[in-house]
Protein backbone atom coordinates (compact mmCIF):
# COMPACT_ATOMS: atom_id res chain seq x y z
CA UNK A 1 0.00 0.00 0.00
CA UNK A 2 1.15 3.43 -0.95
CA UNK A 3 0.62 6.60 1.09
CA UNK A 4 -0.84 9.37 -0.58
CA UNK A 5 0.99 13.26 -0.21
CA UNK A 6 -2.00 13.93 1.96
CA UNK A 7 -1.18 11.01 4.42
CA UNK A 8 2.67 11.60 3.73
CA UNK A 9 2.43 15.36 5.18
CA UNK A 10 0.02 14.53 8.47
CA UNK A 11 2.72 11.66 9.80
CA UNK A 12 5.99 13.92 8.85
CA UNK A 13 3.93 17.04 10.51
CA UNK A 14 3.44 14.97 13.80
CA UNK A 15 7.15 14.09 13.89
CA UNK A 16 8.43 17.35 13.71
CA UNK A 17 5.82 18.78 16.05
CA UNK A 18 6.55 15.97 18.68
CA UNK A 19 10.37 16.88 18.12
CA UNK A 20 9.60 20.26 18.89
CA UNK A 21 8.21 20.19 21.87
CA UNK A 22 11.08 17.94 22.93
CA UNK A 23 13.63 21.35 21.95
CA UNK A 24 11.18 23.78 23.85
CA UNK A 25 10.89 21.67 27.02
CA UNK A 26 14.61 20.78 27.33
CA UNK A 27 15.72 23.85 29.51
CA UNK A 28 13.17 22.88 32.42
CA UNK A 29 14.53 19.31 32.02
CA UNK A 30 18.05 19.96 32.79
CA UNK A 31 17.54 21.75 36.45
CA UNK A 32 17.64 18.88 38.27
CA UNK A 33 17.31 15.06 38.20
CA UNK A 34 13.81 15.94 40.45
CA UNK A 35 12.70 17.80 36.87
CA UNK A 36 14.19 15.14 34.47
CA UNK A 37 12.01 12.38 35.89
CA UNK A 38 9.29 14.04 38.06
CA UNK A 39 8.69 17.43 36.74
CA UNK A 40 9.81 19.51 39.77
CA UNK A 41 6.41 17.45 41.66
CA UNK A 42 4.14 20.00 40.24
CA UNK A 43 1.96 18.48 37.45
CA UNK A 44 -2.02 18.87 37.62
CA UNK A 45 -3.94 15.93 38.07
CA UNK A 46 -5.23 16.31 34.89
CA UNK A 47 -2.02 16.25 32.78
CA UNK A 48 -0.53 13.22 35.47
CA UNK A 49 -3.36 11.43 34.67
CA UNK A 50 -3.72 11.83 31.47
CA UNK A 51 -0.05 10.67 30.96
CA UNK A 52 -1.41 7.52 32.94
CA UNK A 53 -3.30 6.56 29.98
CA UNK A 54 -1.36 7.34 27.54
CA UNK A 55 1.14 5.36 28.35
CA UNK A 56 -1.08 2.72 29.03
CA UNK A 57 -1.89 2.46 25.75
CA UNK A 58 0.48 1.26 23.73
CA UNK A 59 0.30 0.05 19.54
CA UNK A 60 0.28 -3.34 20.75
CA UNK A 61 -2.69 -2.56 23.07
CA UNK A 62 -5.60 -2.65 19.85
CA UNK A 63 -3.75 -5.85 18.58
CA UNK A 64 -3.99 -7.48 21.93
CA UNK A 65 -7.78 -6.84 22.58
CA UNK A 66 -8.22 -7.39 19.08
CA UNK A 67 -6.91 -10.79 19.45
CA UNK A 68 -8.76 -11.60 22.48
CA UNK A 69 -11.68 -10.88 20.82
CA UNK A 70 -11.43 -13.30 17.47
CA UNK A 71 -9.77 -16.02 19.85
CA UNK A 72 -12.06 -15.90 23.01
CA UNK A 73 -14.88 -13.46 22.50
CA UNK A 74 -15.32 -10.03 24.13
CA UNK A 75 -15.74 -11.05 27.97
CA UNK A 76 -11.57 -12.00 27.67
CA UNK A 77 -11.33 -8.77 28.11
CA UNK A 78 -11.64 -9.58 31.77
CA UNK A 79 -8.05 -10.13 31.76
CA UNK A 80 -7.45 -6.09 31.74
CA UNK A 81 -10.98 -5.35 32.82
CA UNK A 82 -10.36 -6.88 36.30
CA UNK A 83 -7.25 -4.46 36.90
CA UNK A 84 -9.92 -1.90 37.39
CA UNK A 85 -10.35 -3.30 40.73
CA UNK A 86 -6.37 -2.61 41.71
CA UNK A 87 -6.40 0.72 39.76
CA UNK A 88 -9.18 2.10 42.47
CA UNK A 89 -7.04 0.87 44.97
CA UNK A 90 -4.16 2.55 43.54
CA UNK A 91 -6.51 5.94 42.99
CA UNK A 92 -8.02 5.73 47.13
CA UNK A 93 -5.68 3.89 48.71
CA UNK A 94 -1.97 3.72 47.59
CA UNK A 95 -1.39 7.39 45.91
CA UNK A 96 -1.92 8.94 49.48
CA UNK A 97 0.97 6.82 50.60
CA UNK A 98 2.98 7.24 47.80
CA UNK A 99 2.94 11.19 48.01
CA UNK A 100 3.24 10.76 51.49
CA UNK A 101 6.91 8.87 51.08
CA UNK A 102 8.27 10.82 48.71
CA UNK A 103 10.18 9.66 46.92
CA UNK A 104 11.25 10.06 43.45
CA UNK A 105 11.13 5.99 42.36
CA UNK A 106 8.70 3.33 44.17
CA UNK A 107 12.39 1.60 43.92
CA UNK A 108 13.46 4.25 46.43
CA UNK A 109 11.12 2.94 48.99
CA UNK A 110 12.69 0.04 50.13
CA UNK A 111 15.32 2.53 52.03
CA UNK A 112 12.42 3.80 54.35
CA UNK A 113 10.22 0.55 54.79
CA UNK A 114 13.61 -1.85 55.55
CA UNK A 115 17.11 -0.96 57.07
CA UNK A 116 20.45 -2.91 56.19
CA UNK A 117 22.37 -4.24 54.01
CA UNK A 118 19.89 -6.06 52.91
CA UNK A 119 17.62 -2.91 52.14
CA UNK A 120 20.68 -1.58 49.46
CA UNK A 121 20.36 -5.26 47.96
CA UNK A 122 16.95 -5.04 47.42
CA UNK A 123 16.92 -1.54 46.21
CA UNK A 124 19.63 -2.58 43.60
CA UNK A 125 18.01 -5.59 42.57
CA UNK A 126 14.54 -4.30 42.01
CA UNK A 127 15.74 -1.63 39.92
CA UNK A 128 17.64 -3.69 37.65
CA UNK A 129 14.91 -6.46 37.79
CA UNK A 130 12.42 -3.70 36.65
CA UNK A 131 14.80 -0.95 35.15
CA UNK A 132 15.92 -3.53 32.82
CA UNK A 133 14.14 -7.05 32.37
CA UNK A 134 10.82 -6.48 32.44
CA UNK A 135 11.06 -3.15 31.25
CA UNK A 136 12.72 -4.45 28.59
CA UNK A 137 10.42 -7.09 27.97
CA UNK A 138 7.21 -4.83 27.88
CA UNK A 139 9.48 -2.69 25.20
CA UNK A 140 10.06 -5.32 23.09
CA UNK A 141 6.03 -6.20 22.68
CA UNK A 142 5.67 -2.31 21.87
CA UNK A 143 8.21 -3.09 19.18
CA UNK A 144 7.39 -5.82 17.29
CA UNK A 145 3.94 -4.49 17.07
CA UNK A 146 4.80 -1.46 15.37
CA UNK A 147 6.97 -3.34 13.13
CA UNK A 148 3.24 -5.89 12.71
CA UNK A 149 1.28 -2.65 11.63
CA UNK A 150 3.95 -1.02 9.60
CA UNK A 151 4.21 -3.65 7.87
CA UNK A 152 0.30 -4.60 7.57
CA UNK A 153 -0.53 -0.83 6.83
CA UNK A 154 2.36 0.33 4.63
CA UNK A 155 4.13 -3.14 3.66
CA UNK A 156 7.20 -1.67 4.94
CA UNK A 157 9.55 -4.20 6.37
CA UNK A 158 12.83 -4.45 8.21
CA UNK A 159 13.68 -2.39 10.95
CA UNK A 160 14.53 0.79 9.34
CA UNK A 161 11.35 2.70 10.33
CA UNK A 162 10.87 1.15 13.37
CA UNK A 163 14.22 2.81 14.06
CA UNK A 164 13.07 6.23 12.67
CA UNK A 165 10.10 6.33 15.00
CA UNK A 166 11.68 4.99 18.15
CA UNK A 167 14.97 7.19 17.47
CA UNK A 168 12.73 10.72 17.42
CA UNK A 169 10.75 9.26 20.61
CA UNK A 170 14.60 8.45 22.13
CA UNK A 171 15.40 11.81 21.15
CA UNK A 172 12.53 14.04 22.36
CA UNK A 173 12.79 11.76 25.56
CA UNK A 174 16.56 12.26 26.52
CA UNK A 175 16.53 16.37 25.79
CA UNK A 176 13.01 17.25 27.62
CA UNK A 177 12.94 14.11 30.23
CA UNK A 178 10.00 13.79 32.20
CA UNK A 179 8.03 16.96 30.97
CA UNK A 180 8.17 16.17 27.48
CA UNK A 181 7.12 12.88 28.24
CA UNK A 182 3.38 14.26 29.75
CA UNK A 183 3.25 16.97 27.46
CA UNK A 184 3.46 14.72 24.02
CA UNK A 185 1.48 11.68 26.17
CA UNK A 186 -1.61 14.35 26.30
CA UNK A 187 -1.27 15.30 22.47
CA UNK A 188 -0.89 11.03 21.61
CA UNK A 189 -3.78 10.27 23.88
CA UNK A 190 -6.07 13.05 21.92
CA UNK A 191 -4.57 11.42 18.79
CA UNK A 192 -4.96 7.77 19.30
CA UNK A 193 -8.20 8.16 20.86
CA UNK A 194 -10.07 9.59 17.96
CA UNK A 195 -8.33 7.48 15.25
CA UNK A 196 -9.52 4.50 17.09
CA UNK A 197 -13.01 6.08 17.40
CA UNK A 198 -12.20 6.55 13.75
CA UNK A 199 -11.44 3.06 12.78
CA UNK A 200 -14.11 1.42 14.34
CA UNK A 201 -16.80 3.74 12.44
CA UNK A 202 -15.36 2.56 8.60
CA UNK A 203 -14.77 -0.70 9.99
CA UNK A 204 -18.34 -1.32 11.17
CA UNK A 205 -19.51 0.32 8.24
CA UNK A 206 -18.05 -1.62 5.89
CA UNK A 207 -18.79 -5.29 8.39
CA UNK A 208 -22.87 -3.63 7.67
CA UNK A 209 -23.44 -1.37 10.12
CA UNK A 210 -23.96 -1.24 13.78
CA UNK A 211 -27.63 -3.01 13.37
CA UNK A 212 -26.55 -5.58 11.73
CA UNK A 213 -23.34 -6.05 13.49
CA UNK A 214 -23.65 -9.20 16.11
CA UNK A 215 -26.21 -10.96 13.97
CA UNK A 216 -22.74 -11.26 11.04
CA UNK A 217 -20.45 -11.93 13.85
CA UNK A 218 -22.69 -14.46 15.27
CA UNK A 219 -22.69 -16.19 11.85
CA UNK A 220 -19.05 -16.11 11.03
CA UNK A 221 -17.41 -16.58 14.11
CA UNK A 222 -16.57 -19.96 15.14
CA UNK A 223 -17.95 -18.92 19.19
CA UNK A 224 -21.18 -18.25 17.62
CA UNK A 225 -23.08 -15.68 19.93
CA UNK A 226 -20.80 -16.47 22.57
CA UNK A 227 -18.37 -13.83 21.09
CA UNK A 228 -20.70 -11.39 21.90
CA UNK A 229 -21.36 -12.08 25.67
CA UNK A 230 -19.91 -9.78 28.06
CA UNK A 231 -19.58 -12.21 30.79
CA UNK A 232 -18.54 -16.20 29.97
CA UNK A 233 -20.95 -19.08 29.14
CA UNK A 234 -21.47 -21.39 32.02
CA UNK A 235 -22.70 -23.82 29.13
CA UNK A 236 -18.69 -24.77 27.79
CA UNK A 237 -18.19 -28.46 28.28
CA UNK A 238 -14.61 -27.81 29.39
CA UNK A 239 -15.94 -24.81 31.91
CA UNK A 240 -12.26 -22.93 30.54
CA UNK A 241 -13.86 -19.24 30.00
CA UNK A 242 -15.72 -19.41 33.59
CA UNK A 243 -12.43 -20.64 35.32
CA UNK A 244 -10.56 -17.75 33.64
CA UNK A 245 -13.17 -15.43 34.47
CA UNK A 246 -13.10 -16.91 38.29
CA UNK A 247 -9.09 -16.21 38.33
CA UNK A 248 -9.33 -12.70 36.73
CA UNK A 249 -11.66 -11.58 39.01
CA UNK A 250 -10.86 -12.85 42.12
CA UNK A 251 -6.45 -12.89 41.92
CA UNK A 252 -5.01 -10.96 38.93
CA UNK A 253 -5.69 -7.56 40.25
CA UNK A 254 -4.46 -7.71 43.75
CA UNK A 255 -1.37 -10.24 42.04
CA UNK A 256 -0.48 -7.93 39.32
CA UNK A 257 3.33 -6.41 40.28
CA UNK A 258 1.32 -3.04 40.00
CA UNK A 259 -1.18 -3.86 42.36
CA UNK A 260 -0.28 -0.94 44.45
CA UNK A 261 0.13 1.49 41.73
CA UNK A 262 3.62 0.40 39.99
CA UNK A 263 6.26 2.26 38.87
CA UNK A 264 5.15 4.53 35.94
CA UNK A 265 1.92 5.53 37.87
CA UNK A 266 4.12 5.96 41.06
CA UNK A 267 6.07 8.22 39.00
CA UNK A 268 3.21 10.31 37.59
CA UNK A 269 1.49 10.38 41.48
CA UNK A 270 4.81 11.38 42.71
CA UNK A 271 5.50 14.48 40.37
CA UNK A 272 1.73 15.61 41.29
CA UNK A 273 1.43 18.81 43.06
CA UNK A 274 -0.27 17.13 45.97
CA UNK A 275 -2.32 14.16 47.12
CA UNK A 276 -5.50 15.56 45.98
CA UNK A 277 -3.91 15.75 42.58
CA UNK A 278 -2.54 12.25 43.15
CA UNK A 279 -5.65 10.47 43.09
CA UNK A 280 -7.60 12.82 41.03
CA UNK A 281 -4.91 11.86 38.43
CA UNK A 282 -4.97 7.95 38.98
CA UNK A 283 -8.93 8.00 39.06
CA UNK A 284 -9.13 10.20 35.94
CA UNK A 285 -6.27 7.45 34.78
CA UNK A 286 -9.29 4.49 35.21
CA UNK A 287 -12.03 6.17 33.63
CA UNK A 288 -10.29 7.05 30.37
CA UNK A 289 -8.25 3.58 30.68
CA UNK A 290 -11.22 1.47 31.37
CA UNK A 291 -14.81 3.62 30.23
CA UNK A 292 -13.76 5.73 27.63
CA UNK A 293 -11.22 3.41 25.34
CA UNK A 294 -12.53 -0.07 25.44
CA UNK A 295 -15.37 -0.06 22.90
CA UNK A 296 -13.63 1.58 19.83
CA UNK A 297 -11.62 -1.46 20.21
CA UNK A 298 -14.20 -3.99 20.84
CA UNK A 299 -16.44 -3.04 17.71
CA UNK A 300 -13.22 -2.86 15.57
CA UNK A 301 -12.27 -6.39 16.22
CA UNK A 302 -15.57 -7.73 16.35
CA UNK A 303 -15.78 -6.04 12.36
CA UNK A 304 -12.77 -7.53 11.64
CA UNK A 305 -13.97 -11.32 12.31
CA UNK A 306 -16.99 -10.20 9.73
CA UNK A 307 -14.38 -9.04 7.40
CA UNK A 308 -11.44 -11.44 8.09
CA UNK A 309 -12.73 -14.91 9.40
CA UNK A 310 -9.64 -16.77 8.22
CA UNK A 311 -6.33 -15.35 9.54
CA UNK A 312 -3.29 -16.97 10.52
CA UNK A 313 -2.11 -14.07 12.55
CA UNK A 314 -5.17 -12.14 14.59
CA UNK A 315 -2.81 -9.56 15.76
CA UNK A 316 -2.80 -8.63 11.87
CA UNK A 317 -6.42 -7.44 11.52
CA UNK A 318 -6.60 -4.02 12.98
CA UNK A 319 -3.57 -3.22 11.06
CA UNK A 320 -5.83 -4.50 7.69
CA UNK A 321 -8.60 -2.78 8.95
CA UNK A 322 -6.20 0.70 8.10
CA UNK A 323 -4.91 -0.87 4.75
CA UNK A 324 -8.41 -1.85 3.64
CA UNK A 325 -10.95 0.83 4.43
CA UNK A 326 -9.83 4.29 5.69
CA UNK A 327 -8.93 7.05 2.55
CA UNK A 328 -6.86 9.08 2.34
CA UNK A 329 -5.93 11.49 5.31
CA UNK A 330 -7.53 9.19 7.45
CA UNK A 331 -5.40 6.83 7.00
CA UNK A 332 -2.00 8.85 7.86
CA UNK A 333 -3.95 9.81 10.25
CA UNK A 334 -4.78 6.19 11.87
CA UNK A 335 -0.90 5.76 11.27
CA UNK A 336 -0.08 8.39 13.35
CA UNK A 337 -2.30 7.70 16.00
CA UNK A 338 -0.52 3.98 16.18
CA UNK A 339 2.73 5.72 16.31
CA UNK A 340 1.80 8.20 18.70
CA UNK A 341 0.88 5.11 20.76
CA UNK A 342 3.77 3.57 20.18
CA UNK A 343 6.26 6.93 20.94
CA UNK A 344 4.20 6.94 24.20
CA UNK A 345 4.87 4.14 25.66
CA UNK A 346 8.56 4.09 24.75
CA UNK A 347 9.26 7.84 25.89
CA UNK A 348 7.56 6.40 29.56
CA UNK A 349 9.51 3.07 29.23
CA UNK A 350 12.75 5.06 28.68
CA UNK A 351 12.56 7.54 31.16
CA UNK A 352 11.12 5.40 33.98
CA UNK A 353 13.70 2.70 33.27
CA UNK A 354 16.76 5.41 33.32
CA UNK A 355 15.33 6.73 36.68
CA UNK A 356 15.66 3.23 38.39
CA UNK A 357 19.40 3.02 36.99
CA UNK A 358 20.36 6.80 38.10
CA UNK A 359 18.50 7.11 41.36
CA UNK A 360 18.76 3.87 42.71
CA UNK A 361 22.37 2.40 40.79
CA UNK A 362 24.32 5.35 40.11
CA UNK A 363 23.78 7.79 43.02
CA UNK A 364 24.25 5.52 45.93
CA UNK A 365 27.35 3.97 44.38
CA UNK A 366 28.50 7.34 42.72
CA UNK A 367 27.95 8.85 46.61
CA UNK A 368 30.38 5.90 47.78
CA UNK A 369 32.89 7.13 45.26
CA UNK A 370 32.84 10.91 46.52
CA UNK A 371 31.56 11.51 42.46
CA UNK A 372 29.41 14.89 42.24
CA UNK A 373 25.95 14.93 41.26
CA UNK A 374 26.31 17.50 38.28
CA UNK A 375 26.59 14.89 35.74
CA UNK A 376 23.39 13.57 36.62
CA UNK A 377 21.67 14.41 33.44
CA UNK A 378 24.15 13.51 31.09
CA UNK A 379 24.28 9.83 33.16
CA UNK A 380 19.94 9.88 32.51
CA UNK A 381 20.83 10.13 29.03
CA UNK A 382 22.87 7.14 28.55
CA UNK A 383 20.46 5.05 31.26
CA UNK A 384 17.63 5.93 28.82
CA UNK A 385 19.90 4.54 25.49
CA UNK A 386 20.86 1.37 27.70
CA UNK A 387 17.11 0.66 28.55
CA UNK A 388 16.43 1.28 24.61
CA UNK A 389 19.44 -0.27 22.96
CA UNK A 390 18.88 -3.86 26.00
CA UNK A 391 14.93 -3.54 24.88
CA UNK A 392 16.14 -3.94 20.88
CA UNK A 393 18.08 -7.00 21.66
CA UNK A 394 14.86 -9.05 23.57
CA UNK A 395 12.58 -7.81 20.40
CA UNK A 396 14.86 -10.44 18.57
CA UNK A 397 13.12 -12.95 20.71
CA UNK A 398 9.19 -12.59 20.46
CA UNK A 399 6.78 -13.10 17.76
CA UNK A 400 3.43 -12.98 19.40
CA UNK A 401 2.56 -9.20 20.74
CA UNK A 402 -0.23 -11.37 22.95
CA UNK A 403 2.21 -14.46 23.94
CA UNK A 404 4.62 -11.99 25.36
CA UNK A 405 2.25 -9.56 27.14
CA UNK A 406 0.95 -12.84 29.23
CA UNK A 407 4.38 -13.89 29.96
CA UNK A 408 5.38 -10.45 31.53
CA UNK A 409 2.12 -10.59 33.47
CA UNK A 410 2.88 -13.69 34.73
CA UNK A 411 6.83 -12.52 35.47
CA UNK A 412 5.62 -10.07 37.76
CA UNK A 413 2.42 -11.72 38.69
CA UNK A 414 3.94 -13.51 42.44
CA UNK A 415 5.01 -9.88 43.55
CA UNK A 416 1.91 -8.24 44.03
CA UNK A 417 1.07 -9.29 47.21
CA UNK A 418 3.98 -8.56 48.57
CA UNK A 419 4.11 -5.20 47.26
CA UNK A 420 0.58 -4.59 48.74
CA UNK A 421 1.15 -5.97 52.07
CA UNK A 422 4.13 -4.24 52.78
CA UNK A 423 2.28 -0.90 53.28
CA UNK A 424 -0.10 -3.06 56.15
CA UNK A 425 1.75 -5.60 57.59
CA UNK A 426 5.18 -4.57 59.42
CA UNK A 427 6.63 -8.48 59.51
CA UNK A 428 7.23 -7.52 55.39
CA UNK A 429 10.62 -7.68 55.40
CA UNK A 430 13.25 -7.18 52.39
CA UNK A 431 13.80 -11.29 51.65
CA UNK A 432 10.03 -11.13 51.28
CA UNK A 433 10.23 -8.61 48.04
CA UNK A 434 13.60 -10.45 46.77
CA UNK A 435 12.05 -14.09 47.71
CA UNK A 436 8.30 -13.01 45.30
CA UNK A 437 10.12 -11.64 42.44
CA UNK A 438 12.58 -14.65 42.22
CA UNK A 439 10.30 -17.15 42.49
CA UNK A 440 7.99 -15.45 40.39
CA UNK A 441 10.30 -14.76 37.58
CA UNK A 442 11.91 -18.66 37.62
CA UNK A 443 7.84 -20.20 37.77
CA UNK A 444 6.80 -17.83 35.22
CA UNK A 445 9.94 -18.77 32.71
CA UNK A 446 10.01 -22.49 33.42
CA UNK A 447 6.04 -22.46 32.13
CA UNK A 448 6.58 -20.48 29.19
CA UNK A 449 9.95 -22.70 28.23
CA UNK A 450 7.41 -25.72 28.51
CA UNK A 451 9.05 -27.11 31.82
CA UNK A 452 6.02 -27.08 33.50
CA UNK A 453 2.48 -26.87 32.37
CA UNK A 454 3.52 -27.22 28.34
CA UNK A 455 0.89 -25.04 26.37
CA UNK A 456 -0.98 -28.58 24.90
CA UNK A 457 -1.15 -29.92 27.87
CA UNK A 458 -4.89 -27.60 28.69
CA UNK A 459 -6.81 -25.63 26.22
CA UNK A 460 -5.96 -22.61 24.46
CA UNK A 461 -8.60 -20.64 27.03
CA UNK A 462 -7.01 -22.12 30.37
CA UNK A 463 -3.15 -21.87 29.52
CA UNK A 464 -2.57 -18.50 30.92
CA UNK A 465 -5.14 -18.09 33.70
CA UNK A 466 -3.46 -21.86 34.99
CA UNK A 467 0.33 -19.82 34.87
CA UNK A 468 -1.19 -17.09 36.71
CA UNK A 469 -2.73 -19.38 39.68
CA UNK A 470 0.76 -21.71 39.49
CA UNK A 471 2.74 -18.61 39.94
CA UNK A 472 0.76 -16.55 42.48
CA UNK A 473 1.00 -19.96 44.68
CA UNK A 474 4.12 -20.91 44.41
CA UNK A 475 5.68 -17.11 44.95
CA UNK A 476 3.15 -16.54 48.22
CA UNK A 477 3.94 -19.95 49.85
CA UNK A 478 7.54 -18.86 49.48
CA UNK A 479 7.66 -15.87 50.28
CA UNK A 480 5.41 -15.73 53.36
CA UNK A 481 7.25 -18.42 54.62
CA UNK A 482 10.31 -16.63 54.41
CA UNK A 483 9.05 -13.85 56.55
CA UNK A 484 7.68 -16.25 59.31
CA UNK A 485 11.25 -17.36 59.56
CA UNK A 486 13.24 -14.55 59.71
CA UNK A 487 14.20 -12.52 62.29
CA UNK A 488 11.83 -9.82 62.81
CA UNK A 489 12.57 -6.08 60.95
CA UNK A 490 14.09 -3.18 62.71
CA UNK A 491 11.90 -1.69 64.92
CA UNK A 492 13.36 1.84 64.58
CA UNK A 493 13.13 1.60 60.68
CA UNK A 494 9.77 0.85 60.77
CA UNK A 495 8.65 3.45 63.26
CA UNK A 496 10.51 6.14 60.76
CA UNK A 497 8.18 4.77 57.91
CA UNK A 498 4.85 4.77 59.89
CA UNK A 499 5.01 7.86 61.16
CA UNK A 500 5.72 9.12 57.95
CA UNK A 501 3.21 7.13 55.74
CA UNK A 502 0.87 6.96 58.34
CA UNK A 503 -0.41 3.70 56.52
CA UNK A 504 -2.64 1.73 58.72
CA UNK A 505 -3.63 -1.81 59.11
CA UNK A 506 -1.50 -4.13 60.91
CA UNK A 507 0.70 -1.82 62.55
CA UNK A 508 0.09 -2.71 66.06
CA UNK A 509 3.57 -3.36 67.98
CA UNK A 510 5.20 -0.62 65.52
CA UNK A 511 1.96 1.84 67.14
CA UNK A 512 3.37 0.83 70.71
CA UNK A 513 6.69 1.52 70.03
CA UNK A 514 5.93 5.18 68.56
CA UNK A 515 4.01 5.95 71.73
CA UNK A 516 6.56 4.37 74.26
CA UNK A 517 9.30 6.90 72.42
CA UNK A 518 6.43 9.86 72.28
CA UNK A 519 6.52 10.01 68.67
CA UNK A 520 3.33 9.44 67.65
CA UNK A 521 1.25 11.58 66.17
CA UNK A 522 -1.73 12.26 63.50
CA UNK A 523 -1.21 13.51 60.32
CA UNK A 524 -3.71 16.61 59.00
CA UNK A 525 -5.60 14.30 57.04
CA UNK A 526 -9.16 12.75 56.33
CA UNK A 527 -7.54 10.08 55.38
CA UNK A 528 -7.98 6.27 56.73
CA UNK A 529 -7.66 3.06 55.18
CA UNK A 530 -11.24 2.01 56.18
CA UNK A 531 -12.71 5.05 54.32
CA UNK A 532 -10.33 5.01 51.43
CA UNK A 533 -10.92 1.00 51.11
CA UNK A 534 -14.69 1.39 50.39
CA UNK A 535 -14.09 4.55 48.15
CA UNK A 536 -12.09 2.22 46.52
CA UNK A 537 -14.91 -0.48 45.73
CA UNK A 538 -17.29 2.72 44.86
CA UNK A 539 -15.02 3.51 42.34
CA UNK A 540 -14.68 -0.06 40.94
CA UNK A 541 -18.08 -0.11 40.69
CA UNK A 542 -18.57 2.71 38.66
CA UNK A 543 -15.66 2.14 36.47
CA UNK A 544 -16.80 -1.16 35.79
CA UNK A 545 -20.26 -0.21 34.82
CA UNK A 546 -19.42 2.83 32.83
CA UNK A 547 -17.31 0.18 30.98
CA UNK A 548 -19.42 -2.60 30.42
CA UNK A 549 -22.49 0.14 29.83
CA UNK A 550 -21.99 0.74 26.02
CA UNK A 551 -21.47 -2.58 25.08
CA UNK A 552 -24.88 -3.60 26.65
CA UNK A 553 -26.48 -0.91 24.94
CA UNK A 554 -24.73 -1.38 21.60
CA UNK A 555 -24.66 -4.96 21.10
CA UNK A 556 -28.32 -5.08 22.19
CA UNK A 557 -27.86 -6.98 25.59
CA UNK A 558 -31.22 -5.72 26.28
CA UNK A 559 -32.89 -3.05 28.30
CA UNK A 560 -32.86 -5.04 31.91
CA UNK A 561 -29.26 -5.94 32.05
CA UNK A 562 -28.35 -1.70 30.50
CA UNK A 563 -30.79 -0.47 33.17
CA UNK A 564 -29.26 -2.52 35.59
CA UNK A 565 -25.55 -1.10 34.66
CA UNK A 566 -26.80 2.42 34.15
CA UNK A 567 -28.30 2.07 37.95
CA UNK A 568 -25.40 0.66 39.52
CA UNK A 569 -23.40 3.65 37.89
CA UNK A 570 -25.30 6.31 39.20
CA UNK A 571 -25.40 4.75 42.61
CA UNK A 572 -21.59 3.95 42.94
CA UNK A 573 -21.02 7.35 41.28
CA UNK A 574 -23.33 9.50 43.52
CA UNK A 575 -21.97 7.38 47.06
CA UNK A 576 -18.37 7.89 45.83
CA UNK A 577 -18.91 12.04 45.69
CA UNK A 578 -20.53 11.81 48.56
CA UNK A 579 -18.14 10.21 50.29
CA UNK A 580 -15.14 12.74 48.64
CA UNK A 581 -16.81 15.71 50.59
CA UNK A 582 -15.39 17.01 53.46
CA UNK A 583 -16.29 15.05 55.90
CA UNK A 584 -18.24 12.71 54.00
CA UNK A 585 -17.98 8.78 54.20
Amino acid sequence: MSLSALDQVVIGAYCLLVLGIGIVLARKASRSADDYFLSGRSLPWWLAGTSMAATSFSVDTPLYVTTLVRQHGIFRNWEWWSWALGGAMAAFVFAPLWRRARVLTDVELTLLRYSGWPAHVLRSFRALYLGLVLNGIGMASVYLALSKVLEGTLGWEGDGKLLLFGGIAVVYSLLSGFWGVVVTDALQFTIAFVASVVIAVFAVGAAGGLGSLAARVAAASPRGAETLSLFPSASASDGAPVLAFLVFLTVSWWANQNADGGGKIVQRMSACKDERNAWLATFWFNLAHYALRTWPWILAALASIVLYPELADPETAYPLLIADLLPSGWKGFAIVSLVAAFMSTVDTQMNWGASYLVNDVYRPLARRLGVSSRHEIKVSWTAGALVTAFALLLTAGIDSVTRNFHFLIAFGSGAGSVYVLRWFWWRVGPWSEMAAMVTSGVVSTLIRTGCILPPDSVGEGLHFPLTMLLVVGASTVVWVGLTLLLPRPDPRTLVAFYERVQPGGAWGPVRELAAQGGEARELETTWSLGRAALLSLLAAALVLSLTLLPGAVLLGEGWIGSLALLLLALASGGLLVRGLRPGGG
